[in-house]
């Protein structure tokens, strides 16, 4: 029996390569675009343009607050999108768990939509029906403290006590009992989107998650804010105002001092964890007490929450007063020192 040639025996995916490259040269210098490299360069190259006209701009189906959103705030719905990647995708949690967590979260706020998206993340881990109808089952510890903590700090967040921290640090450590908060926190926050905007289950948020970061030069084009009219003396209605003068300026400060000098149920994060960050992330750790111990922790899901709280400051343009006379409202009515 005839060998073939040691060039054909001993390389076929060269051989392989090289007739992909010879088919691509040709392809690039018969569709009539100017070649980006020198006349002498064995493979020309293709333009910029070109390029591009011939790699694949798939159009991934996005979930309906993406949709909803994307007109008025593109530049925020892209970074809200890239968090819920983060989270869903690369939770220190895991998949499975932080799923389950999220799962708890959009139950407490009886959000079907968020439901959805839990389940179907968990379908995707390999969950068939019948695992899907009781979550929240497990023999586990520290899954079930992970899931009393979660429904209660939806419900409850004043409520739990120094006590149930540190038990709950003792069973999953300081590290996951951080992701847990910011998986608690993101499930309240997305659950509050989808209620405000109406969304329901079923309208396109049993999705895959979708990386969507702008490049630093991209500026969507965002409508033009209308200033509101004037309400031209106009009483506002008492209807459903919450009953906040139980107390005065002067006890809020005494209680605030309290605060002050409470021990930290997370430990501060060690010369270790500090010295993972970017040393512009160092500096800014000292500012926010919560910003230290949620960076020193998990800096990924800490930095893309950043992103998206500084890319809606910038692109909304709300007036500062309006804004803070919000979060005034958020933290009163969650009864949050904060």
């Amino acid at each position: 029996m005839r060998e073939n040639p040691p060039a054909e025996r001993s390389h076929p995916f060269m051989a392989g390569l090289l007739l992909a490259a010879a088919v691509a040269a040709g392809c690039a210098s018969s569709g009539g675009t100017p070649s980006a490299t020198s006349p002498s360069a064995p493979f020309p190259a293709a333009t910029d343009a070109a390029a591009w006209e011939r790699l694949s701009r798939g159009a991934p189906p996005l979930p309906a607050w993406a949709r909803t959103l994307v007109d008025a705030l593109p530049a925020t719905t892209a970074a809200q999108l890239d968090l819920d990647f983060v989270h869903r995708r690369r939770n220190p949690l895991g998949p499975v768990l932080s799923a389950r967590v999220r799962w708890v979260v959009a139950d407490a706020n009886r959000c079907a939509a968020g439901r959805e998206t839990a389940a179907f993340d968990l379908a995707a881990a390999g969950w068939d029906a019948e695992r899907l109808a009781s979550v929240e089952a497990t023999d586990d510890p520290a899954e079930a403290a992970a899931f009393a903590f979660a429904r209660r700090l939806t419900l409850e967040a004043s409520r739990i006590s120094d006590e149930e921290v540190r038990r709950l640090v003792e069973l999953l450590g300081p590290d996951d009992v951080v992701a847990l908060v910011h998986a608690v926190a993101h499930g309240n926050f997305q659950d509050r989107i989808l209620h405000g905007l109406g969304l329901a289950a079923g309208g396109g948020t049993a999705l895959p998650p979708r990386e969507a970061r702008l490049h630093q030069d991209q500026e969507p084009a965002v409508p033009a804010r209308a200033a509101p009219a004037a309400s031209a003396g106009e009483e506002t209605a008492d209807a459903g105002r919450s009953a906040w003068d139980g107390k005065g300026p002067e006890e809020l400060r005494a209680l605030l001092e309290v605060q002050k000098g409470r021990a930290a149920r997370i430990p501060p994060p060690d010369g270790v964890r500090k010295a993972r960050l970017p040393r512009q992330n160092r500096q800014r750790q000292a500012r926010v007490a919560w910003g230290a111990v949620t960076m020193g922790y998990q800096p990924e899901l800490t930095q893309a929450w950043f992103r998206t709280m500084e890319t809606f400051q910038e692109e909304a343009k709300l007036d500062e007063v309006f804004t803070h006379s919000v979060f005034w409202v958020v933290t009163r009515t969650s009864d949050c020192f904060y």
